[in-house]
């Protein structure tokens, strides 16, 4: 078994991390989040979360949180962003949880961010430092000790990087770690309602392709706001979140679109975007007493909406294997490594080739609009079957707590 049943220290609490430490407390076993923020960020956009994220977020119990502001769009609606032509309606709503058993959600990232963390605040298993950024990481025979910046430590049974694109913990255990900057940014607004064209606010989830860029669009906030992405190539990447993007950069980017799409784009105010990258994915995501899990293990691109979702599925596969323990901690990161790696590799894959598809010109842009337009939707949908209807086994019963 486990060496002990000593605490597990989470750098970060973001998603990843706030869902890992909530899955932990389901089996009863403590951990601790070192987030290097002051203070949790109300920041960000929307998110969207599948059937296999939303499932586990219900399984533990931040669904009652999220209920009143979610947007369970009914449908994909895909249209050809330089003539507005409509080129499919792929089911979402009733079809899609009728299908998976659970719903397809699209909500602000601070409503996800703040369910989370009100959930792991009620836990008596669960303690949340901030302002405790990881500088010194030092690993013994039966523990491994955490330095802050400011000097503080801590230890825990082993530590969990939860701490994303730009992962320190990342940096400790894999130094020669590529970020590779994929060509695109992403730049996002959110948009009252209100302020909304009346075309543009359909309880559903909007996709633009052409050849330069693309754009999704989605109602968060209960329907009170819509989000929206645009994607377009970009020469020089920047660093961090939600760097500031000029209005009238992101309308050059789209002066060849449809003129109510642009229309609709012109309502956006405070645009920010970030760089996208598309590395070399890692074969382990874990060295000694440290592991990985969300964008600090495996970047994603964002053109199948599913970062989020894993780094979900990574944090409740690693408390299982916590909890388990069967072994060393060695045994413990090898057993989530197994059912994780692939899983997230195919997923970075397919989303690479949505991306490819998404920019095609010419005749393939044409083929894939008319592919779009004459296959039934429900048969295109079906194609992710494979992300969707993803379940992890888990008997509460089953480890002793």
């Amino acid at each position: 078994m486990l060496e002990n049943k000593g605490t597990t220290l989470i750098c970060g609490g973001g998603i990843g991390g706030l869902t890992l430490a909530l899955a932990l407390a389901k089996w009863g076993r403590r951990s601790r989040i070192l987030e290097a923020r002051p203070e949790f960020s109300t920041v960000g956009a929307g998110i969207q979360l599948g059937p296999n994220a939303t499932r586990l977020l219900d399984n533990l119990d931040v669904s009652a949180h999220l209920a009143a502001t979610a947007v369970s769009p009914r449908s994909i609606h895909v249209r050809d962003a330089q003539s507005g032509r409509a080129l499919a309606d792929l089911p979402l709503g009733a079809w899609i949880s009728g299908r998976h058993g659970a719903p397809y959600w699209v909500v602000h990232r601070a409503e996800l961010q703040a369910a989370l963390l009100a959930t792991a605040q009620a836990s008596p298993l669960i303690e949340i430092c901030t302002d405790f950024r990881v500088e010194g990481i030092e690993e013994f025979s039966d523990k491994i000790v955490v330095t802050s910046a400011s000097g503080a430590t801590t230890e825990g049974l082993f530590l969990v990087g939860a701490d994303g694109v730009w992962s320190r913990t990342r940096a400790h255990v894999f130094p020669d770690f590529e970020l590779r900057y994929a060509g695109t940014t992403a730049a996002r607004t959110i948009i009252p309602m209100a302020d909304v064209p009346e075309d543009h606010r359909d309880i559903r989830t909007g996709v633009w392709l052409a050849p330069s860029a693309h754009i999704v669009n989605y109602p968060i906030r209960g329907g009170d706001a819509l989000a929206v992405v645009v994607i377009s190539a970009e020469s020089e990447p920047e660093s961090g979140w939600g760097v500031p993007w000029p209005s009238e950069s992101v309308m050059a980017r789209v002066s060849n679109f449809d003129g109510a799409l642009q229309d609709l784009l012109r309502r956006g105010e405070g645009w920010q975007r970030w760089a996208l990258f598309n590395p070399k994915p890692l074969r382990r995501w874990s060295r000694g007493r440290v592991v990985l899990l969300g964008d600090a293990a495996h970047p994603i691109l964002p053109f199948l909406a599913q970062g989020g979702a894993m780094a979900i599925e990574d944090a409740v596969v690693l408390a299982w294997e916590v909890a388990r323990g069967y072994g060393n901690h060695g045994h413990v990161f090898e057993a989530y490594e197994a059912q994780r790696c692939n899983r997230v590799a195919h997923i970075q894959k397919a989303s690479r080739e949505n991306g490819t598809a998404y920019h095609l010109t010419g005749l393939s842009a044409s083929a894939r609009n008319m592919a779009l337009r004459s296959t039934p939707a429900h048969l295109l949908m079906q194609r992710y079957d494979w992300i969707y209807g993803w379940h992890h086994d888990m008997d509460y019963g089953e480890v002793e707590l």
